[in-house]
């Protein structure tokens, strides 16, 4: 990061941000060992190792180590080692009650030429050059050097591997692949990463001490179609950075046949000190999307669209994307819109018909639209009947079945896929055992949204609780979520008085884990499905307490795996049947609707007075994650839509 970005952080007046003191060099601040963070607990010093940054009337407290940064960007200001608040002196609070080994990287040990740190559940060894600064700003700014394992011992290990490496001898080629060897490891090289690769650390070498296995793996490799997951492209950061969310964390585990990679850091690699072959990349690149953008173009003003229409939206697919995006995969997914200009093939992954009008359209701005007189309508039709689009895939039964009347075109009804859902159950899981207390889970969304708790249905919740907890003092709430400032006293009192439990800030996996583990129930009257939140709490074994709002009923079957809660449905969120258009309109979610607060009282009120209830239920959603809702079953789908979409060529 370079001197411009140094000079945002100090404050340019034209963008509002002001700092209270210029900032330390990284480079200049001590390392904080486990025992002095901790002892630095409420202690004023503790100031002294953040800057406080104003910016758009909201304080922030970044750790000076950190700095610079770009509060412009949405990952800075939301990343979990800054604080932020209204004013200054609720941020100078919250400094103080914080836990620095929560903030900073805490140094162990000096391993050769690396320095190792904990921080946030993972270990980190960078070398004598870095700081622990980069450390903080690796998930922004990715850093090779830096290496980092969630398990010590092994990171610890590949050091040792590193000092005990003299000299890398080469073994040849095998299917493209250059083969390596050194220190008792063989090491193949994919043939479109160059030579200077670090072969310890970069994802796409393959390593193993089995010389043999190495080669069978490579053998399977070459059969192996490579699926570039597009959700890391710079128009998707506009769409909620969706390309990030956990309803993509499938790309992980693959289906049988079919690696996802990603094009974001190779494409730097590749051409990093060889400006001529950025340049060249980019001209081929260029030339075709210029050709498929005036296909496009032309066949919208074919089907009717107005000229700016048209412009607006081939601008709106965002042009650096496109020319970031590889032409040379057999298939790309990308992640809820499309956002391409069909210049090679394709496939969507959507959970509701909504996301394929993004930017034009937005969710909970549905109820009265006519959709297909919308500017955009044709755009969209245009991209989806293109030959290089080769599916749709859908998680929501009702969205499968509404595409054909939404679009009525026989191309689109054939491209188009429902696969349920599916995720990795967990070990360990609650049994429902006999308890003193009956603990409810409520979260908000992975971006954590404060108007996610209107959305979600926290008011109908809250009334709920201060309903039953006279009568049911052995319940506890439990709000993973940050609450709206304009949160109503009402609410505010009944969390004081109530003893609800408010987690705002960011949890680390393991202690995530333990909270789900802890829980009974999982509650969400929310306006609509949101379908990662549900399925993870059934994985857990949670009774899920839901309310009929659109696409929740495919995962949740009253009394069967979980509780539903009437009234959201044709009110908040409903399909409609003419047109097969998701309808929404969020606004009720914004006061208490006392049908969903009756709703939730009688169903919590059954989990608490009857654990054979609850665990049975629970034991319901376990099951149905480990058969119906699971990533195996999930894959198998997948592989189906992926092969037909190759099929097409």
């Amino acid at each position: 990061m370079g001197q411009g970005m140094t000079q945002i952080a100090m404050g340019l007046t034209t963008t509002g941000l002001e700092c209270s003191a210029p900032p330390n060099r990284a480079e200049d601040a001590a390392p904080v060992t486990a025992d002095a963070a901790r002892n630095s607990v409420n202690d004023p010093s503790l100031q002294n190792l953040f800057q406080i940054i104003r910016w758009k009337g909201r304080f922030f407290a970044i750790p000076r180590v950190m700095l610079p940064v770009y509060l412009g960007d949405a990952r800075f200001r939301q990343h979990k080692s800054v604080l932020s608040a209204d004013t200054r002196e609720l941020l100078v609070a919250k400094i103080l009650a914080c836990d620095p080994t929560r903030i900073f990287p805490v140094l162990l040990e000096t391993r050769g030429k690396f320095r190792l740190f904990s921080h946030a559940g993972q270990f980190h060894a960078i070398p004598h050059d870095l700081t622990e600064g980069d450390i903080l700003r690796k998930p922004v700014v990715e850093d090779a050097a830096i290496l980092t394992s969630d398990d010590l011992g092994q990171l610890q290990a590949q050091l040792d591997v590193r000092e005990a490496v003299s000299e890398i001898e080469s073994r040849g080629e095998l299917g493209g692949f250059r083969l390596y060897a050194t220190a008792g490891q063989i090491y193949a090289v994919p043939p479109h990463l160059d030579a200077d690769v670090d072969l310890f650390t970069h994802p796409e070498v393959l390593r193993s001490g089995d010389e043999q296995a190495l080669i069978e793996q490579i053998t399977r490799l070459q059969k192996v179609v490579d699926v570039e997951y597009a959700g890391w492209l710079p128009a998707f950061r506009a769409f909620g950075n969706c390309g990030s969310h956990p309803q993509f964390a499938h790309v992980d585990v693959p289906p049988e046949g079919y690696r996802f990679v990603r094009s974001d850091r190779p494409l730097i690699e590749f051409v990093q000190g060889k400006q001529w072959k950025k340049h060249l990349l980019l001209l081929s690149r260029g030339l075709r999307i210029l050709a498929t953008g005036t296909r496009l173009f032309a066949d919208m003003l074919r089907r009717g669209m107005r000229l700016r229409s048209a412009i607006r939206f081939l601008q709106s697919r965002n042009i650096w994307s496109q020319l970031l995006l590889p032409t040379n995969r057999k298939l790309s997914i990308l992640t809820s819109v499309p956002f391409t200009y069909s210049q090679s093939p394709w496939v969507v992954e959507i959970e509701d018909p909504t996301t394929l009008f993004y930017p034009f359209i937005h969710n909970g701005q549905t109820s009265r639209l006519n959709i297909q007189e919308a500017a955009c309508f044709q755009g969209v039709k245009a991209l989806l009947e293109s030959p290089n689009c080769r599916g749709l895939i859908t998680h929501i039964r009702g969205t499968a079945d509404g595409i054909p009347k939404l679009f009525q075109s026989e191309i689109i009804t054939k491209k188009t896929f429902h696969i349920p859902m599916g995720v990795q159950a967990p070990d360990q899981w609650q049994r429902h055992e006999p308890s003193k207390t009956f603990r409810l889970l409520f979260t908000n969304s992975w971006h954590q949204s404060a108007a996610g708790f209107y959305l979600r249905g926290g008011l109908d919740l809250l009334e709920a609780y201060a309903l039953l907890k006279p009568s049911h003092p052995e319940m506890k709430l439990i709000l993973r979520t940050k609450l709206p400032q304009n949160l109503p006293a009402r609410y505010r009192r009944i969390i004081d008085t109530c003893d609800v439990e408010i987690l705002d800030e960011f949890l680390p996996k393991d202690e995530l884990d333990a909270l789900m583990r802890s829980c009974h129930a999982y509650v969400l009257p929310s306006a609509r499905i949101h379908i990662i939140s549900i399925l993870q709490a059934m994985s857990y074994g949670l009774v899920p307490v839901v309310s009929d709002g659109w696409g929740t009923e495919e995962y949740v079957a009253h009394r069967r795996n979980g509780l539903v809660v009437k009234g959201r449905y044709g009110k908040t969120s409903w399909q409609d049947p003419r047109c097969g258009m998701l309808r929404e309109d969020y606004a009720p979610l914004y006061k208490s609707d006392p049908a969903i607060v009756q709703g939730l009282v009688d169903s919590l009120s059954a989990l608490v007075e009857d654990p054979a209830l609850r665990r049975t239920l629970g034991q319901a959603a376990r099951h149905d994650v480990e058969t119906r809702f699971s990533l195996a079953s999930w894959n198998d789908g997948l592989k189906q839509a992926f092969d037909r979409a190759l099929a097409a060529d």
